[in-house]
């Protein structure tokens, strides 16, 4: 049985390891240290006009950062340990300059247009910050071994707001569907990467 455990033991820092470096470099280095990061890269010498744009009526660079921040939010912190949001526990909300909790699926084209124009990109890219330091800590705490093999999403969305639970309840269903592993893997890394490459295609100003 020691045996057993010291392998399960050693297979679970490794996930955490490995997770940690993914996960850092979707951040900015001042949050995972990893030299390397996409999100410094993606950002270096762009304007608050090129953030905020929506070329070819594409999502802009600042709602696909925050889109992908409020998944990280909501799946690491309410789902995997069922704890608060850090929009929440952190007072974001006002500090963005923007009122919703939404996730960011299913936003009409109007209200991601309005998210854009309004949205504060300093308090923006603080709370991003926030959240990937939440989930660096939660992960080198040994957070992975805590990871219930099939969350509860029914329990864990029941205080949740309205806009997260009413208009992206499909949401919930698929993610009862997933593991717990699945659930940090797809929505977080995988949901992340996708992004850092959309967003690429955004990084330059449209008459260069």
């Amino acid at each position: 049985m020691t045996g057993m455990e010291g392998s399960s033991s050693a297979r679970a820092m490794s996930a955490a390891a490995l997770f940690l470096i993914e996960h850092g470099r979707l951040h900015a280095a001042a949050v995972g240290g990893d030299e390397d990061s996409y999100q410094d890269g993606l950002l270096s010498g762009l304007t608050e006009e090129h953030l905020r744009a929506r070329p070819g009526g594409l999502n802009s660079i600042a709602f696909l950062l925050r889109h992908v921040t409020r998944f990280e939010d909501v799946v690491v912190n309410r789902l995997l340990w069922g704890g608060p949001e850090v929009l929440s526990s952190g007072g974001w909300v006002g500090r963005l300059g923007v009122e919703t909790r939404h996730l960011g699926t299913g936003m009409s084209d109007d209200d991601a247009t309005g998210f854009g124009d309004r949205v504060d990109l300093v308090g923006l890219l603080a709370y991003r910050a926030a959240v990937g330091r939440e989930t660096h800590a939660w992960v080198e705490s040994g957070g992975l071994d805590r990871i219930p093999e099939r969350p509860d999403i029914t329990a864990r969305m029941a205080d949740a707001a309205d806009e997260v639970r009413g208009a992206e309840s499909w949401m919930p269903a698929l993610w009862s569907a997933m593991s717990g592993l699945e659930l940090l893997v797809v929505p977080v890394l995988t949901l992340g990467f996708v992004h850092a490459w959309r967003s690429g295609l955004l990084d330059a100003p449209a008459d260069e």
